[in-house]
């Protein structure tokens, strides 16, 4: 009854293949190259789940230099962050107003390192080394890393503002 319905169902026409002589050939062995993942850009990291902006001015180069860099690790490394985990902005670099970066980056807190007050276009007079909310965002300014290097008082002075920033709060 089933070889009934089957031309019905095949209407193609069906060949067999006679099977061959099975070989047994060695396994080919293909290596795959590891490729590797572009690293972030150093100006902009994707993962800045802390909404952390760290802004500062640097015209001779585009990015910070490894002795600023390296402070700015410790520094953020103190309070629990990595260079990683932050969007780091060399104003120097953008034609757009700081403001403009800032929303772009949707910041919930800024630390500026050596950005002079009117240069930040907000209204609001700001003081050194100390945390201010403005428009929901805290602010703190501090002198250039550069200027940090050389004064273990201002890094003091620093390490009091952090800590009301970002420990003091949890």
């Amino acid at each position: 009854m089933l070889t009934d319905a089957l031309p019905l169902l095949l209407t193609e026409t069906i060949y067999v293949i006679p099977e061959t002589e099975k070989t047994t050939a060695p396994p080919v062995v293909v290596s795959i190259p590891d490729i590797p993942t572009p690293a972030p850009s150093k100006s902009e990291h994707p993962r800045n789940r802390n909404r952390l902006v760290v802004i500062y001015n640097n015209i001779k180069t585009v990015y910070l230099n490894p002795e600023e860099e390296s402070l700015l690790a410790k520094i953020l490394g103190a309070v629990k962050l990595r260079l990683e985990d932050v969007d780091l902005v060399n104003v120097n670099n953008h034609r757009d107003t700081l403001i403009e970066i800032l929303r772009d980056k949707m910041a919930n807190q800024i630390i500026s390192f050596g950005i002079e007050l009117r240069d930040l276009d907000i209204q609001v007079p700001l003081e050194a080394y100390r945390v201010q909310r403005v428009e929901g965002i805290d602010i703190l300014l501090a002198d250039s890393l550069f200027e940090l290097q050389l004064n273990t008082d201002k890094k003091k002075m620093l390490w009091q503002a952090l800590q009301g920033m970002f420990l003091l709060r949890r």
